[in-house]
């Protein structure tokens, strides 16, 4: 895909997430999405989710030529890794003119859960494609375990009042 002249270093850019990202997110990015997006999509995605703030605002923007020192890229390389991004559905990017010239919002989405992720006719298929079956499966095994399995017993919770000695009235 050709990057577009209005994609320039000078452009600037916000962030914004649409979830949070947990440790076992980031372990699913890496082990499933990564052989399929490169190290250096990857590699935009968790510098982006470090830096991503609860509320987003136009005033906070940067340039795009601090991600490409950040990361040692070109802005090819940034515009390729953004797609690559967009394509697995880890980020969705919007564009907007301004006073101060051309910004985009990038809004980060967590992975889908290994199940949906393999389910995924898509997702599965490239993944299956890339790594081969020995891994795809390997990783299917390790990821399913790392999930919570259900809990079926009596969950024990202190009365709040007691635990901090409150007296209820």
């Amino acid at each position: 895909m050709q990057r577009p002249d209005t994609f320039s270093p000078q452009a600037g850019f916000v962030l914004t997430k649409a979830g949070h990202l947990s440790d076992f997110d980031e372990k699913v990015a890496i082990s499933l999405y990564q052989p399929l997006i490169g190290p250096i999509a990857m590699a935009l995605y968790l510098s982006l989710w470090q830096e991503v703030k609860d509320r987003a605002l136009v005033t906070d923007r940067r340039l795009q030529l601090w991600l490409l020192d950040l990361l040692d890229i070109d802005i090819d390389q940034l515009f390729n890794a953004r797609v690559k991004l967009e394509a697995v559905g880890l980020l969705r990017t919007y564009t907007q003119v301004d006073s101060l010239g051309r910004y985009y919002a990038y809004e980060l989405y967590a992975p889908v859960a290994p199940d949906a992720f393999f389910k995924d006719d898509l997702l599965g298929l490239l993944l299956y494609d890339k790594v081969g079956k020995k891994d795809t499966m390997s990783w299917l095994a390790n990821l399913a375990s790392n999930q919570c399995a259900d809990l079926n017993g009596r969950r024990l919770q202190p009365v709040f009042s007691m635990c901090f000695g409150l007296i209820m009235i």
